[in-house]
């Protein structure tokens, strides 16, 4: 006579729960490097934009103007080429959100000295971190200050 019962034991269950909870909890130390990794990835891409425009702003001896775009999450580097301002470039942020920048009329400019018309500070964010940027109108230097979570 066979009485062998089909089911899963109380050990197996625990080894089961246990390997679930491991990799939940490697998947959530994942998603939160990630949304890390996007902030600072975008920081870095403002920084070295705003760089290379300085940079143009004092080889070419033109003021440069550098217009960010909250709702497209975005800015838009043009220099003064006569009247009107000529595009350099557009620049679209991925994965992250422009929050505030504080300059007049999210409007940095850089003289053809290169330096900044004004001080500022630039405020992105992820779903977790927020991530700022300052402009210091003296030297015209660009600097990553804060990278933290929510």
């Amino acid at each position: 006579m066979n009485t062998k019962k089909a089911g899963v034991t109380l050990v197996e269950l625990i080894i089961v729960l246990s390997v679930l909870g491991i990799c939940l909890s490697a998947a959530l130390l994942t998603l939160s490097n990630r949304d890390k990794t996007r902030i600072e990835n975008a920081l870095e891409i403002i920084r070295s934009e705003m760089l290379y425009a300085r940079k143009i702003s004092i080889n070419e001896s033109v003021y440069i103007r550098i217009t960010f775009d909250k709702r497209n999450n975005g800015f838009v580097i043009e220099k003064k080429a006569g009247i009107p301002y000529s595009l350099i470039k557009y620049v679209q942020l991925e994965g992250v959100k422009v929050e505030s920048v504080t300059a007049p009329q999210m409007i940095v400019y850089f003289t053809e000295r290169g330096t900044p018309s004004s001080a500022c500070t630039i405020t992105v964010s992820s779903q977790s971190h927020v991530g700022k940027i300052t402009v210091n109108v003296g030297s015209g230097r660009v600097k990553i200050t804060e990278i933290r979570k929510k």
